[in-house]
């Protein structure tokens, strides 16, 4: 009754005490309030979650829509402006992408031209102007569409985003081999035995297993000695090895 008692009181001081500061009721309990909980959970937390995850799929999402949309070197004539029948078919598809099309292509900057070790500064006047003209030639093209859908571009200078499927696929193909299953217990051995006898031991490691009621161990001595055996839950230190050759067999 007394610790009742005790409780009761406890209860009612906390109680008295809220009701003194206004934590009860009033314009600053719920700022109050919200200075010990988190008023948003769990939805604050699901989002920044959820945010973890979706982040580096739009990343990469983008990139593979820049990638998509990258004229690059190859789909001209080498050192010139002049469309490749694969470039044509290049931007062929690119203008009938759909609706995911934004109208905005990215040109890699010319890679293609030669370069003179006397007069390097030749090769950034060169690249600039094959830029704008391969740049014109694309928006010509562009242009000649179906539906007459307006395009800008823009120059870059994109990184090599080639790699071979091979080392992925083989990886996944293997994941299936990393699991395995069987009646063994840790480290391969067999699961301990029941009835009162001794646990196996290891393969071939003689004298491995724990000894039980009524156990025997037997240790084998050299060739041509004897062996000698006891009952009653003997166990050999040396795990069973084989005394020095010449010396004779000893039992447990």
């Amino acid at each position: 009754m007394t610790r009742f008692l005790r409780t009761a009181l406890t209860a009612a001081v906390a109680v008295g005490g809220a009701a003194a500061t206004g934590c009860s009721g009033g314009p600053g309990a719920q700022a109050r309030y919200n200075d010990f909980v988190d008023p948003n959970y769990p939805q604050r937390y699901s989002y920044q979650a959820r945010e973890s995850v979706l982040h580096p799929h739009e990343t990469q999402v983008r990139n593979a829509l820049v990638a998509d949309a990258t004229v690059s070197n190859y789909l001209f004539e080498a050192g010139t402006d002049k469309l490749t029948d694969a470039g044509r078919q290049r931007l062929d598809y690119v203008a009938r992408r759909g609706e995911c099309a934004d109208g905005h292509l990215y040109l890699q900057t010319a890679r293609d031209l030669p370069f003179d070790p006397a007069n390097p500064g030749k090769l950034v006047a060169d690249r600039a102007n094959l830029d704008a003209k391969r740049g014109q030639a694309v928006l010509a093209y562009m242009g000649a569409q179906p539906g007459g859908k307006p395009y800008d571009i823009t120059p870059s200078d994109p990184k090599d985003t080639h790699m071979s499927a091979m080392g992925p696929a083989s990886a996944v193909r293997g994941l299936t081999g990393q699991y395995s299953s069987g009646i063994t217990g840790l480290a391969g051995l067999p699961l301990t035995g029941l009835g009162g006898g001794p646990a196996p031991g290891a393969p071939g490691v003689p004298n491995s297993g724990t000894p039980g009621a009524g156990s025997t161990t037997i240790n084998t001595g050299p060739a041509g000695g004897g062996s000698s055996s006891s009952s009653g839950g003997g166990y050999s230190p040396q795990g069973g090895n084989a005394p020095p050759s010449g010396a004779p067999g000893s039992g447990m």
